[in-house]
């Protein structure tokens, strides 16, 4: 009769940027364009934290998702994997 499990469940930002019935038929019109293959990563922040991630992505005109994966992109590209692990190239000469 009663049951602990809700009936619908709310997440940051698909209440107020996905339609449900559009999630589930897809747009027929075509949609916005494939940025190419992702992967889903996800982390847990502080709720102020988020909060505040929300407000400057949608100053942006931009989703959290998106906000983030950029800011992301941007920090990794200053970061040198080689030098990272300790290892550098090898000399053109001294790799045959």
């Amino acid at each position: 009769m009663f049951s602990d499990t809700p009936n619908s469940f709310t997440s940051i930002g698909y209440s107020n940027r996905l339609n449900y019935d559009m999630a589930i038929s897809g747009n027929r019109r075509g949609g916005r364009r494939s940025k190419g293959e992702r992967h889903l990563i996800g982390a847990r922040m502080p709720v102020p934290d988020a909060d505040k991630l929300r407000s400057v992505a949608e100053a942006e005109g931009s989703t959290v998702s998106d906000y983030v994966a950029r800011v992301m992109h941007e920090h990794l590209m200053t970061i040198d994997l080689d030098s990272l692990y300790g290892q550098e190239a090898l000399p053109i000469s001294r790799a045959s």
